[in-house]
């Protein structure tokens, strides 16, 4: 799961919901900011529900696999 999710990452193949990307644009990132960071995260927490908490470059996404995507639901 998590070298998916890095792997997406770096091929910017990430998809962003409309919460994540309102977040994004309040904290002056975009999505190539926050790909990189998933890309090159130290951290990944498997959450209860299934999702991830991800830490990198001082960022935290909350992803989502989906079938054939990988979904950045929450960007923090």
């Amino acid at each position: 799961m998590i070298r998916a999710i890095k792997m997406a990452a770096k091929a910017h193949e990430l998809f962003f919901t409309e919460h994540a990307v309102q977040a994004m644009l309040d904290d002056d990132e975009n999505e190539e900011s926050v790909s990189n960071a998933i890309a090159h995260a130290s951290s990944f927490t498997c959450q209860p529900d299934g999702t991830w908490r991800v830490h990198g470059d001082g960022l935290t996404a909350i992803v989502a696999m989906r079938p054939g995507v990988i979904v950045v639901t929450i960007f923090v």
